[in-house]
């Protein structure tokens, strides 16, 4: 037989209260509490220009175009440079990759940067003058970054160009089929416009590097890796040898002649892959690029790779060359080996070894050398540099192909800001661990110098950084890439140096499309769910900060988390408390 329940108005009425709740704080009961706060989302913490991509994201979905530029101008002086030529590192990075497809961020930032016809530089405010003059040996994309970011921390750069132009490698060794140069020159405007004085036909040789040493309060050596080792094999005095970087600025200034009909280039990153492709441009039918290992050792950008196939250079892999031949002082050909994978060297990577008795000749009216480069050194001997650029010389500084690291734009722009940020802390004597500590994009990533001028904590600067499974994906519906490309067809590419690809579709719509697609990790964007949710209604006002975040009143919240669940960007997680 089932018992009745009944109802006890005595033991209710000991339930029973006629206080204000607020007096029983809940948030004693707490173990576990929520942290608010800009993360450093997953692509920003993989970009070695440390550009603010949920922040510029953000503006750009919403249509407000200048202020998406001047956000990313703060960190990243070339974006219309890095929207063309980048290998898009964000991209791979990119969480959303994992509910649908990456964003495209590449191509957003190509399109912002290209706004800059419309809305101009959009320079970020600089500090007041300090008094203080540095040098710049370089003007590559780190010697550029470098100056910006010096002269927007008030100091007075003075950049030291070889060349006729500003640009370095930006402008002479990526062709205008990549990076036209109205593209480059307009965003170069920052020059001029943040008075930075700039000394072109000034090669940087042991006597200017003493001179600058001696006259400057800083000096930051951006000279690049342009000094080529040559192959170091018979025959390189023969007419038809070129050097892939000299070819390469021959091309692009319109004077490279006697390439002939059949080339080989040896080598296997971008500036091989370029030099064969301007090597079709100038009339050359037979292009092959050589490289000693086997594809999946390439250094060159997949997409760079998949466009030269496609407009015909044909690629050998695990071939090196022996001798180059010749006649009557011209070149006729290269004698080949086989290669084959050997021991691992210090890279990483099995060093090739020669194939005994596989050497061929092979025909060839020209060979390009773009085997890579050393790096050029004026001042007077080796040094030791860290990966901030700083080195044993306390007013010395290096960035670029000259310091460690990948060789490519996004990451020589990003040395160039480590190494303007270490030559501002040198010359404000400012504590160089607690700047380092504060300037980290996710703690490991990319210096967030708008974070040092401010004095205030890069996103994620503990390291917290937002991945997928912080990401709550309820609140996000999926969307096809709105961002794509249109190349020019392979016969189209060939007959000149036009840029070979463009965004599809109007630049305001794609952008503001692509933009919309980015779930902005780590950025709070005030939407009120954790308010909501919040079962204690803890939840205390929002920091009058972009992209800060709510707080919550430890009285009361007693960390149950759901705050953190209900969150769609990853901006609250739950931590230990501490007692």
């Amino acid at each position: 037989m089932m018992e009745h329940l009944y109802y006890d108005a005595a033991a209710m009425d000991l339930l029973r209260t006629t206080r204000n709740t607020l007096s029983n704080r809940t948030g004693s009961w707490r173990h576990m509490r929520p942290e608010f706060g800009l993360k450093a989302a997953a692509c920003a913490a993989a970009c070695p220009a440390g550009n603010p991509i949920a922040r510029f994201m953000a503006a750009a979905s919403d249509g407000r175009f200048e202020e998406a530029l001047r956000e990313l101008k703060k960190e990243n002086p070339l974006p219309g440079v890095c929207g063309r030529v980048c290998p898009r590192p964000c991209e791979a990075a990119c969480n959303r990759a994992e509910f649908d497809e990456a964003v495209g961020t590449r191509a957003v930032e190509r399109l912002l940067g290209d706004m800059g016809a419309e809305f101009g530089l959009c320079l970020p405010a600089t500090m007041g003058k300090t008094g203080k003059r540095v040098a710049v040996a370089g003007s590559g994309p780190a010697g550029l970054s470098c100056a910006y970011h010096l002269a927007l921390s008030g100091h007075d750069a003075t950049v030291f160009e070889a060349g006729g132009e500003p640009g370095g490698l930006l402008r002479f060794g990526i062709p205008a089929y990549r990076l036209p140069r109205e593209a480059l020159d307009r965003e170069l405007g920052f020059i001029d416009a943040l008075g930075i004085n700039m000394k072109t036909g000034c090669r940087a040789d042991a006597a200017l590097a003493a001179r600058l040493l001696d006259e400057f309060d800083a000096v930051v050596a951006a000279t690049g890796a342009l000094v080529s080792p040559g192959l170091g094999i018979e025959g390189e005095g023969l007419a038809g040898y070129f050097k892939g970087l000299e070819f390469l600025a021959a091309a692009n200034a319109g004077e490279a002649s006697g390439i002939g009909k059949s080339v080989i280039v040896i080598g296997g990153g971008n500036t091989a892959v370029d030099a064969a492709r301007c090597a079709l441009r100038l009339g050359a039918e037979d292009v092959t690029v050589m490289y000693r290992r086997g594809r999946e050792d390439m250094p060159a950008s997949d997409e760079e790779v998949a466009e030269a196939q496609e407009e015909g250079v044909k690629f050998v892999f695990h071939a090196a060359p022996a001798k180059l031949v010749g006649e009557g002082g011209r070149l006729r050909g290269v004698a080949l080996m086989r290669m084959k994978p050997g021991e691992p060297d210090e890279s990483g990577r099995r060093k090739p070894e020669p194939v005994a008795g596989s050497e061929r000749e092979a025909h060839a009216d020209a060979v390009i050398e773009a085997a890579g480069g050393r790096a050029d050194n004026p001042f007077g001997r080796a040094l030791e540099v860290d990966e901030w650029g700083a080195t044993d010389n306390e007013k010395l500084f290096v960035c670029g192909d000259a310091a460690p690291g990948a060789r490519t734009v996004a990451s020589a722009i990003g040395g160039g800001k480590r190494a303007a940020i270490m030559a501002d802390v040198f010359l404000r004597e400012l504590d160089i661990k607690e700047v380092k500590r504060k300037v980290l994009v996710g703690g490991n990533g990319a210096a967030s110098a708008a974070a040092h001028r401010e004095g205030e904590a890069a996103p994620g600067a503990d390291g917290s950084v937002v991945r997928f499974k912080n990401v709550n994906t309820a609140y996000f519906s999926r969307a096809a890439r709105a961002a794509k490309l249109e190349r020019l067809s392979p016969e189209a590419r060939v007959a000149g140096f036009d840029e070979v690809s463009a965004v599809c579709g109007s630049a305001a719509e794609t952008a503001r499309a692509e933009a919309s697609r980015c779930f902005r990790c780590g950025e709070c964007d005030d939407c009120g769910n954790c308010l909501v949710f919040c079962p204690d209604m803890s939840i205390i006002g929002k920091a009058a900060a972009v992209g800060a975040a709510p707080g919550f009143d430890g009285d009361y919240c007693k960390g149950c988390g759901i705050c953190a669940r209900e969150c769609p960007r990853g901006v609250i997680r739950m931590i230990e408390e501490e007692r």
